[in-house]
């Protein structure tokens, strides 16, 4: 049965693992080499995947956590639905995670650059036709110069991503591999000759994919996501009908009080325009007064 290989769970299980230390490292550098940023020598999972603490639904943080020999931190995200609010969500994470990394008194010199690397499939940034965009902190003036390189925060949005050539960057081959795999058996052919780190991907997925407690809890995860959106939809169209009825009252009283204008100029007294119109008595004197 195929798994979307770009889900949460299933991107813990490849990276969040320590035995798969190698695909974390050449995914992040895969990413940093897309935009010339240094290549990193090594990485740690810092919170690496448990089948029983997921299972259990006692770990609720579904990114991957990981630290270069350099001391820099990485936080990979992993979004199947959202929307421009998300941008604030991963705002949020870098801060938290550059924050965790000092306590209260300690020396700011031990705050080590922290990066945000988020794989999202849906259009983030509507207007822009690339799949990767990398923000960091510049004058806006004079973009030569930098504030600090502790802030990098990468959106990679897979929806945008199509195979429309050959793959040559590592990049493009990770992209195709989390958009493709389990659907399109021709281009995991292409993918994993010669590639031993994908084909160990491969490998990953398909012991994923006969894991029966795995897929149980994919499953899960992949309903609830689909609650949310439903319940957040039943939500958007329950907003709508409420303001579709107060747009119809709103329109209504404006009439009757039209109505009541007119009926005042005739001569009508307070009294029976009220009894026409339904409008309190009080509204119509005041009407009549203005």
């Amino acid at each position: 049965m195929s798994v979307y290989a770009y889900s949460d769970i299933f991107i813990r299980y490849l990276l969040g693992d320590e035995r798969n230390s190698d695909l974390l490292l050449s995914f992040i550098n895969s990413v940093h080499e897309d935009y010339s940023l240094p290549l990193l020598k090594s990485v740690i999972i810092k919170n690496p995947f448990n089948l029983k603490n997921l299972a259990d639904e006692k770990e609720s943080v579904i990114d991957v956590r990981a630290e270069d020999e350099a001391g820099r931190q990485y936080d990979i995200e992993v979004q199947a639905e959202g929307n421009s609010q998300y941008v604030n969500r991963s705002l949020y994470y870098w801060a938290r995670l550059y924050h965790s990394q000092i306590n209260e008194g300690d020396d700011y010199k031990r705050l080590n650059p922290t990066i945000c690397i988020n794989l999202i499939n849906f259009k983030l940034f509507k207007g822009y036709k690339e799949v990767h965009s990398c923000f960091v902190l510049k004058e806006k003036r004079h973009p030569e110069l930098e504030l600090s390189n502790h802030l990098l925060i990468h959106f990679i949005e897979l929806d945008k991503f199509v195979k429309d050539k050959d793959f040559i960057l590592a990049f493009d081959k990770w992209l195709a591999f989390f958009r493709y795999e389990g659907f399109r058996e021709e281009i995991m052919e292409e993918l994993i000759k010669d590639n031993p780190i994908l084909t160990k991907a491969h490998k990953r997925y398909t012991q994923f994919t006969r894991d029966e407690r795995l897929m149980e809890i994919y499953h899960a995860r992949m309903k609830q996501q689909a609650d949310e959106k439903t319940r957040l939809s039943d939500a958007k169209i329950e907003g709508m009908r409420k303001g579709m009825r107060k747009g119809v009252r709103k329109g209504m009283k404006k009439g009757k009080i039209e109505d009541a204008k007119v009926m005042l100029n005739d001569g009508l007294s307070p009294e029976k325009v009220s009894k026409y119109t339904g409008l309190p008595i009080e509204e119509v004197l005041k009407l009549k007064d203005a």
